[in-house]
């Protein structure tokens, strides 16, 4: 068994298409987080939901729009590299154009 567990990101555009508007893939899970790698397709959408815990966003590749608040009133754009937290329980939409390459990191509560 690895001691290292790798990802390989895949730049814009050079991920086969699919039948899949977008492709979510946990990358690791322990007891204190859980990373996901998320690929939305041209014009796909992770639509309005909230998460129970902290979350925290990086943008990998592509371009996309990350909104925020009860009537989604804030807006970042997502480039590569840009990363953003969001508290657990806030509102939030994600938009990509064209397609969009993110990193997602939920942090779980500890027991202790």
């Amino acid at each position: 068994m690895s001691l290292i567990k790798t990802f390989e990101f895949k730049e814009p555009g050079s991920v086969p298409l699919t039948d899949k508007p977008k492709t979510v893939s946990v990358v690791l899970e322990d007891g204190l987080s859980k990373v996901i790698s998320i690929v939305l397709r041209e014009g796909e959408m992770l639509s309005r939901h909230s998460s129970p815990e902290p979350i925290m966003i990086l943008c990998l590749g592509g371009k996309g729009t990350f909104l925020a608040g009860d009537t989604l009133e804030e807006a970042i754009a997502l480039d590569p590299g840009v990363l953003l937290t969001l508290d657990a329980g806030v509102v939030h939409e994600v938009r990509s154009e064209p397609e969009l390459h993110l990193m997602l990191t939920k942090f779980k509560k500890s027991n202790n």
